[in-house]
Formats: structure tokens, C-alpha cells, sequence
């Protein structure tokens, strides 16, 4: 799975507001031995975030992976704030299994802000392949308590597509933490058709909810969970193509087009009809013949 586009969009203008992507301001220690690469990272983001995500994700890799064995030493730091800032720039940089294993070890940090940030790298480097970067995720999933880490596991979760997040979200939709309902309600809305076993919650939660802001985001993945799956052509080998839904391996065969034009068909029709007339030419032209020699023959005779 590729990571989306507008994931590093947003990396990139919430580095701008000078947040923790996706978590809570924290104080840096000072000096760090990162915020030159922060710092060089805002400038790339203000030139490229918005506009052009793909450029932004290539130029922030080459800035974090020149840093790395800085980066790296950072996520061991005593201070929190090191190991935030670590965990945003291991979002950033080139993925590898190095930089799954310190994300995974920050996810379980005992600071908040630090969690938070590992938490969405592990979205940002990951392809959902990786299980103890998976299990990580499911683990904050699970927590309560804690509504920046279900807000930030949530997003993670429905990134990746991760099966074992949609029971979770169920008990949050289920729940009676609004806040919560509205985390699990966007990361339904990202999950898709795959999230059908969501349909009942949130059913049940637009029909009894009086927050408006909160029954729209329910509608949007109503929406989301039920849209119709498009149909695809896909071209068949044989004579006949067939339609395929995505999802489904099941293909249904459809008749193939009579598509042979009608003067084609005449002049196949005509071209099959020379036979017959040249037989019949050449049966005259014998038949004559042999009437010629038979008169001449007689002549010759009286």
C-alpha cells in the first residue's frame, strides 16, 4: 500500500503550526540537536507541503535520512522532547526496518506527546505488512482514557486498513465518549466498504445523537461504508469478455457483440457466390465447346 498524498499534505501543515502532528504542543528542550533539521523541514513545508505532497515527501526524506544516526540517538534521549521530535522526523525519512523498530518502541512511551508521534510515523513508514508495527497501533487503539491516543490510533488504524481496529471501532461508536464516537466515525469514513460490520453503530448513532457536527461525520461514513463498488471491464483472453466487481472473484460472462459491419457482411456474401458463378461459366463454356467439335464432327462425315 502506498501512503497517501495527502497524508504528507498534512504532515506538512501541521509542522507548520509548530504542533506535534496529530498531538499536543510540548515544550523542547533546549539545545536540541534536531531543530536545525525542524527548522529546515518548516522552510521545505512552506514551499512544498500544499502544493506539491510528493515533492515535499522526497525532499523531507533526503533531509531526515542525511540526519539519521542523529535522529536515532535522539529517540534513547532523558528528554521527552528529543524523542518527540525523533519520532516526527523518523515520519519523515526513508522507511526501513530500523525506523519501524524505534517507532514501535516510542509508541509505548511513557509520554503522551511522544506516543502520539510515533504512533502516526508508524501510518506514515508502514504499509500495514509490518505486524509489531500493527500490533502497536491496535495496542493504543485499545486503551481508554486517553482521547489523543484513540484520535491518533484511529487515524493509524483506517490508514493501513487494519481488520482487527473495526472491532474497537465498534465499542467506541457503541460508547458514550462523543469525542471518541467522532475519532471512530472519520477512521470508518477512511476504512470504506471494508467497514460494513460499522453499519449498525452508526445507524443507530445518527438516529440518537443530538450533536449535529457528530451526525454528519456518522453520515459521511455511512456514506462512505455503502457507496456501490464500480464495476470494472476487464478484457478476457477467449471470445468473450467479462465484468468483474472489485473485491469479487467471481467474473459473469456477457455475449459477445456481433460487430461485423453490414457491407462487410456483403461482401463476404458476395465472395462466397464467385464459386458458383465460375462453375457455372465454365460448365457453358465446355457445354459449347463439345457442341462445336459434335457439329464439325458430322460435317466432316456427310
Amino acid at each position: 500500500m502506498k501512503t497517501p498524498a495527502s497524508l504528507f499534505r498534512l504532515l506538512g501543515c501541521l509542522l507548520l503550526l509548530q504542533r506535534l502532528t496529530f498531538g499536543q504542543s510540548a515544550p523542547l528542550s533546549a539545545p536540541s540537536p534536531l531543530l536545525d533539521i525542524m527548522t529546515e523541514l518548516q522552510a521545505k513545508a512552506r514551499k512544498e507541503a500544499a502544493a506539491n505532497p510528493t515533492l515535499f515527501k522526497k525532499t523531507a526524506a533526503q533531509l531526515a535520512d542525511q540526519r539519521r544516526e542523529a535522529i536515532i540517538r535522539a529517540t534513547t534521549s532523558s528528554a521527552a522532547s528529543d524523542r518527540r521530535l525523533s519520532a516526527m522526523l523518523l515520519a519523515y525519512s526513508s522507511p526501513s526496518s530500523e525506523v519501524t523498530r524505534r517507532l514501535v518502541v516510542l509508541a509505548d512511551d511513557p509520554t503522551p506527546d511522544v506516543r502520539y508521534a510515533a504512533i502516526v510515523g508508524l501510518a506514515t513508514v508502514t504499509h500495514g505488512t509490518d505486524k509489531s508495527a500493527n500490533d502497536a497501533i491496535i495496542k493504543a487503539l485499545d486503551e481508554s482514557g486517553n482521547s489523543g491516543l484513540t484520535r491518533d490510533a484511529a487515524f493509524a488504524a483506517s490508514t493501513l486498513k487494519l481488520a482487527d481496529g473495526l472491532p474497537l471501532l465498534r465499542r467506541l461508536l457503541e460508547g458514550d465518549d462523543n469525542l471518541n464516537k467522532r475519532y471512530a466515525a472519520e477512521a470508518a469514513a477512511r476504512y470504506g466498504p471494508m467497514a460494513a460490520i460499522l453499519l449498525p453503530a452508526l445507524k443507530q448513532g445518527v438516529a440518537k445523537t443530538k450533536d449535529q457536527e457528530l451526525k454528519a461525520l456518522m453520515e459521511q461514513a455511512l456514506a462512505s461504508i455503502d457507496r456501490p463498488a464500480e464495476t470494472k471491464v476487464v478484457p478476457a483472453t477467449g471470445n468473450q469478455p467479462t465484468a468483474t466487481t472489485p473485491g469479487s472473484s467471481v467474473a459473469s460472462s456477457q455475449t459477445k457483440p456481433d460487430l461485423l459491419p453490414a457491407a462487410a457482411k456483403t461482401q463476404s456474401k458476395n465472395e462466397n457466390s464467385w464459386p458458383s458463378v465460375v462453375t457455372l461459366g465454365l460448365t457453358i463454356v465446355i457445354g459449347l465447346a463439345a457442341l462445336g467439335s459434335w457439329l464439325l464432327f458430322r460435317k466432316h462425315k456427310q
